[in-house]
């Protein structure tokens, strides 16, 4: 098992990005392709191409990693709070 605590969060920022790019292609059947802008001035981690109709969205993914984490303990949280009470 991998410490997260000893990544930086460049390296986590990576993983969060390699992660939403491989889920996108897996589970649309290759018919999103994500690329990987050369320039990251806008804060975009991905542009994603779909490849049926030539359209392509910008993809935020590691401020969207860190909005599901924080979700997550927020959920934590609130369950922990409701069983205690």
């Amino acid at each position: 098992m991998i410490d997260q605590d000893k990544l930086t969060t460049t390296q986590r920022g990576k993983i969060a990005e390699l992660h939403v790019a491989t889920a996108l292609m897996a589970q649309s059947a290759g018919r999103l392709s994500p690329f990987e802008p050369i320039s990251d001035d806008h804060g975009i981690d991905l542009v994603v191409l779909d490849k049926e109709t030539g359209r392509a969205l910008p993809n935020i993914a590691c401020r969207s990693m860190e909005r599901i984490k924080r979700k997550t303990l927020e959920t934590r949280r609130l369950q922990h709070r409701k069983l205690a009470a």
